[in-house]
């Protein structure tokens, strides 16, 4: 049986609907997935001997970091057992800039932990590292820079 060219494409638009509310429903479905397993990870890293500080070091003028100027810190520390080493532009003088470069230590963390749960959809994973890597290359032309205004370059 043909239907009238008037609701025949009505009911098209009507297919489409439900198609789209099916797509909407799984996203949402998804999203409530990707964040349990982002809270599941940020639980796993926050437990005792996930992050391992073994050694700091800040070097620069203290002239120019008490005027301002960025000085340069290192971090040696373990993340799940495993060493790592990172740099990036530390400030005395704006807890808000440390905050920023500090990020992406905390990216790393979030991401190394995320790899090591193996229950995290690879999407996820991949997400995280992709915000990660945004951010350490942010974080290294602002480490440059203070190498640079330091006299550490």
């Amino acid at each position: 049986m043909d239907a009238d060219p008037r609701v025949a494409s009505l009911i098209a638009a009507l297919k489409s609907a439900e198609a789209i509310l099916e797509a909407a429903k799984a996203t949402v479905h998804g999203i409530g997935n990707a964040s349990d397993q982002v809270r599941k990870a940020l639980v796993a890293a926050s437990r005792p001997g996930v992050l391992n500080l073994k050694d700091a070091l800040i070097q620069g003028s203290l002239k120019k970091a008490i005027l301002g100027t960025p000085a340069v810190a290192g971090f040696d520390f373990e993340v799940l057992g495993q060493s790592h080493k990172m740099g990036m532009a530390f400030s005395l003088t704006d807890p808000a800039f440390d905050a920023d470069q500090l990020s992406e230590m905390a990216l790393f963390i979030a991401w190394q932990a995320l790899k090591a749960d193996h229950q995290a959809s690879a999407l996820l994973v991949n997400a995280m590292h992709d915000a990660y890597v945004k951010k350490h290359d942010a974080a290294q032309t602002t480490l440059q820079k203070a190498l640079k205004d330091n006299g550490l370059d």
